[in-house]
């Protein structure tokens, strides 16, 4: 019985003791975090089940550990590289920022720059519709004066004829003169030659000599004043033409400065309604320009916000890490 007992002892100890030791070994192994021993138990009982669920549950662990351990790397990378770009994308946002800020500023200057130019050129416009009233006013002026010009001429010309037709009636009174002066000499001769019955018409004679002399003196002065009517009516013909060119020329320009002002008033009204476009756009890219900087601003929050995700994520790595380190696969 002795012997019997001592056999069966023996026979409970290696099949059933001794293996369950191992296994309990194997379990505190895993329990402690050592997944490198393999239960090596090739039996089909109960026993060999639990070997195999052992090995088994060790492959597994080592298995997610293993992914364990490359996720927290992958995640310890990836987050270290988030936390790069989120502090580029916060960077990036300020600099942003700063140039929108920039760019807002100068487009507030040149919508000021415009709204000065717009009012400039409105001033211009005004002015050179002005211009061209006042060369429009000038013009017919000068249209006036020159119809005035033509009278004038017209009149000198007149005065012209007039005065060659007086000067003409001039010479025959001269000749008339002259003639009468020769008959009263011719007179006092036959007077004279009569003797004392003659005195009395020697006298007439006489009186119509000197009236003779004195209608010859009068037509002489009246013939002088002629010429120098005649030249001044020359001279006055002469500065009228002058004259009458000068208007015209005059007119002509002032047509042609009335022209190229409507011309110029024309493109001014263009070049206003083009800056007037040039500061809707402005007002427009000025919007836009906001709408960036408040974008950028939520840009940087949002950076910030996942940098500091990013940081939590590290710390969830790292303390992922420690843990698989726990483990000896």
């Amino acid at each position: 019985i002795v012997f019997l007992l001592v056999v069966v002892g023996w026979r409970l100890r290696s099949t059933i003791i001794r293996p369950l030791g191992l296994g309990v070994g194997v379990a505190e192994r895993v329990a402690e975090g050592d997944l490198t021993h393999h239960f090596d138990l090739n039996r089909e009982d109960e026993i060999g089940d639990l070997a195999r669920a052992l090995n088994k549950m060790s492959s597994n662990l080592r298995g997610i550990i293993q992914e364990l351990s490359n996720n927290s790397n992958l995640v310890s990378s990836s987050s270290q590289e988030l936390s790069s770009i989120s502090e580029q994308m916060v960077s990036d946002s300020a600099e942003m920022s700063s140039q929108t800020d920039s760019v807002s500023a100068a487009t507030v200057r040149v919508s000021s720059a415009v709204e000065s130019t717009a009012s400039a050129i409105e001033e211009m416009l005004a002015s050179l519709k002005d211009v061209a009233q006042n060369c429009t006013r000038a013009s017919a002026m000068a249209a006036d004066a020159d119809n005035q010009a033509n009278e004038t001429r017209q009149v000198m010309a007149s005065l012209d004829a007039s005065a060659k037709q007086i000067s003409s009636v001039v010479d025959i009174i001269e000749d008339v003169a002259r003639q009468t002066n020769l008959l009263s000499i011719n007179a006092m001769v036959e007077a004279a030659k009569v003797g004392s019955a003659g005195d009395g018409f020697a006298v007439v004679a006489n009186e119509v000599k000197k009236l003779a002399l004195k209608v010859a003196e009068a037509t002489n002065q009246v013939a002088e004043q002629i010429e120098n009517i005649q030249r001044d009516a020359i001279r006055a013909g002469k500065v009228i033409e002058q004259t009458a060119k000068a208007i015209s020329e005059t007119n002509s320009v002032s047509r042609t400065i009335a022209s190229t002002v409507e011309q110029q008033s024309s493109t001014v009204s263009e070049i206003a309604k083009t800056i007037q476009e040039i500061s809707q756009a402005a007002d427009g890219v000025s919007g836009d320009i906001r709408k960036v900087n408040h974008a950028a601003q939520n840009t940087s929050t949002a950076a910030t916000e996942t940098s500091s995700s990013a940081g939590k994520l590290a710390e969830l790595a790292i303390t992922a890490q420690r843990v698989v380190e726990r483990f000896k696969v």
